[in-house]
């Protein structure tokens, strides 16, 4: 089974923790909370398993690890999105395979954090890590629709899909693509070091 590590970074209140938990209800939250207000201080660990060939992904209580077929473990680390966390975020992003980029639909100031997120991690990783936005909170009627946002953001190559962490839509597909995406470039990368010899 092949183990890849993913980062989730965004903003400060974007919906990351609630991605990862649509993904992973089990998944670990370092953070405060008090009364109704929560936030991520530490980190959040999920961890989910991707059928290669039917693209199905699965939570740990879900997955039942069919043999013969290709199934990657995947770690979805969260990181705080407050910008005092920078430390933090460049110590959790070390070694990540892909990107998960999630910026909050209903508040187009984020773009700006969102970002400078990016930048911050960009330089700590490898050049070509491959990376999806997630426009989360899309179940609200003030969201800004994920092609605005594409734009705003100005990042060539990389998709920005619609998400909701409340119902889930288009979650799993960004998360795919995400994987497909990462798995492509490992077998372009074999392919290249394969005909060098």
């Amino acid at each position: 089974m092949k183990h890849v590590k993913l980062c989730v970074i965004g903003p400060y209140q974007a919906g990351k923790t609630m991605i990862i938990k649509h993904l992973d209800p089990n998944a670990l939250t370092v953070g405060y909370t008090k009364g109704s207000y929560s936030t991520t201080i530490g980190l959040d660990l999920g961890i989910v398993y991707w059928d290669v060939e039917s693209g199905e992904i699965q939570s740990k209580s879900q997955f039942k690890g069919e043999a013969g077929s290709e199934v990657w473990e995947v770690y979805l680390f969260g990181t705080p999105g407050q910008m005092r966390y920078t430390p933090v975020r460049q110590v959790l992003v070390k070694g990540s395979s892909g990107l998960v980029l999630v910026i909050d639909s209903t508040k187009l100031g984020q773009v700006g954090f969102a970002l400078a997120i990016y930048n911050e991690v960009r330089n700590v990783l490898k050049k070509n890590v491959p990376m999806v936005v997630m426009a989360n909170k899309q179940d609200e009627d003030n969201a800004v629709k994920p092609d605005t946002i594409a734009d705003l953001l100005g990042l060539p190559d990389v998709p920005v899909y619609g998400t909701s962490a409340v119902t889930g839509a288009g979650i799993r597909e960004a998360l795919t693509d995400l994987l497909s995406r990462i798995r492509r470039e490992e077998i372009r990368r074999i392919s290249y070091s394969f005909f060098r010899r």
